[in-house]
């Protein structure tokens, strides 16, 4: 092999392992937006588990409040009259502290159902086989809360906090409708274009915001999907996406709370990777595909028209020498 030939496969091998650095390097720029955008998702979805987990705190501490003054009532050997006048009260005490009526507190007081606010039927309700009794019950004097679920009366998406208190099968509890659970929004503000969701534990949703619409079948199909495949664990790499409502590829970062619910986030990809990095590297890939094969005719012309070159020699030669 004479230098000429060294000269050419050495460029052909620089040319190849500029393609190769250069791919490589779109990689890992791409890798790390999106390692730096999970890291931001997780601690944002972080934060807004962590204003849920608060928002329960406070609503526990009121029931546990309510509780205590029901329980003195009881003590003090009060009618059922003036136990209904005094959660009637502190119903309107939690209105005038929250500036808006969402809790609705009612408690089984001797076997029987004792309200704020009446409701028709409830001496045939039987709280004896509802999950916020049971649960009171079973815990033995700390708060539990119930996963959501249709209200018996309303049919309208709830969840129920409650608390047992003294004596055995007495229980208090706050009945606390999805659309004014929160009544105070979360501080966190979202990424352009991306939504948050909360789920329970039976991966109901319970609450929304952001920039998608929740108002067809279809979203009901997309929003069981994902929570189903965070529960499976097929959402935990930085660059796994799941196609949104919309139909755009979404990056999902979520945070599980103690109680079993769900914090979601959701960023469209295109917003991650500046409006168009995956069109980019398309791009730069379809110019180095077009170089590379240009490169190569170039290369293949050259050496045939080389050996060629070296064919006309060796005969002006060989006709020299006769």
């Amino acid at each position: 092999m004479n230098q000429k030939h060294t000269a050419i496969y050495l460029k052909i091998l620089l040319f190849f392992a500029f393609i190769c650095l250069l791919g490589w390097s779109i990689f890992l720029i791409r890798e790390k937006l999106l390692s730096n955008a999970k890291d931001m998702g997780i601690h944002l979805a972080q934060s807004y588990a962590d204003e849920e987990e608060n928002r329960i705190d406070i609503y526990s501490m009121l029931l546990s409040l309510g509780a205590a003054s029901l329980q003195e009532g009881i003590d003090h050997g009060e009618t059922d009259e003036q136990l209904h006048t005094r959660l009637s009260d502190y119903s309107s005490q939690l209105e005038q502290l929250l500036h808006t009526s969402i809790i609705d507190p009612y408690g089984v007081i001797n076997g029987k159902i004792v309200a704020a606010v009446p409701w028709e039927g409830d001496k045939d309700y039987d709280y004896a086989s509802a999950e916020w009794y049971r649960k009171a019950v079973e815990a033995e004097g700390d708060v539990v809360y119930t996963n959501a679920y249709p209200d018996a009366i309303t049919g309208e998406s709830m969840v129920t906090l409650s608390k047992a208190l003294s004596r055995t099968g007495d229980v208090l509890a706050f009945d606390i409708m999805l659309d004014s659970f929160h009544v105070h929004q979360n501080k966190a503000s979202l990424p352009l274009k991306s939504s948050y969701y909360l789920f329970d534990a039976n991966n109901n949703l319970m609450y929304a915001s952001g920039d998608s619409s929740l108002d067809s079948e279809k979203n009901n199909v997309y929003l069981a999907r994902l929570a189903s495949y965070i529960r499976q664990g097929n959402l935990t790499e930085s660059s796994t996406t799941i196609t949104g409502i919309d139909g755009t590829r979404q990056c999902v970062y979520y945070s599980e709370m103690s109680n079993g619910w769900l914090s979601v986030i959701t960023i469209p990809i295109s917003i991650i990777l500046q409006d168009g990095w995956d069109n980019t590297i398309l791009l730069i890939t379809f110019f180095c595909l077009i170089l590379t094969v240009t490169t190569g005719i170039i290369l293949i012309r050259g050496y045939f028209n080389d050996k060629k070159m070296r064919q006309i020699s060796e005969t002006i030669q060989i006709l020299g020498d006769s």
